[in-house]
């Protein structure tokens, strides 16, 4: 589908690469599924710069717009955590289409026009 393939194009510059698109067992919901790819050789500590390994996987689903009619989107996020080699402290990787501080993602935010400012969408 011509939504896939954009999906995965946007997605080809950013640490996440598409896994799948399944529906739910409802019927109207469709699990959009990315996964961190992520290396950590270019990754610092944000805390004291120092040298981060990956200690775990997290999970994130954002409701998204839908591609269809009367359906929902939900996309899923597997992000990676990182431990710092120096300050052992754990902090969580960027996901690029989540709205800042949210679960909403960046573009239902701007779509709904909530009543928060719209930041421009960073890439790591």
């Amino acid at each position: 589908m011509l939504l896939e393939y954009c999906i995965v194009n946007n997605h080809s510059v950013q640490p996440y690469e598409y896994l799948s698109t399944e529906p739910l067992d409802d019927g109207k919901t469709y699990l959009v599924r990315f996964t961190s790819s992520r290396r950590t050789e270019t990754l610092r500590c944000p805390y004291c710069n120092g040298q981060v390994h990956i200690c775990g996987n997290c999970t994130m689903q954002l409701p998204d717009i839908p591609r269809y009619p009367g359906t929902r989107q939900m996309a899923e996020m597997i992000y990676h955590r990182y431990r710092c080699l120096s300050c052992a402290r754990t902090f969580g990787g960027k996901i690029p289409l989540r709205y800042p501080h949210t679960k909403i993602p960046d573009r239902t935010a701007r779509k709904h026009s909530i009543n928060m400012p719209i930041l421009p969408c960073t890439l790591p």
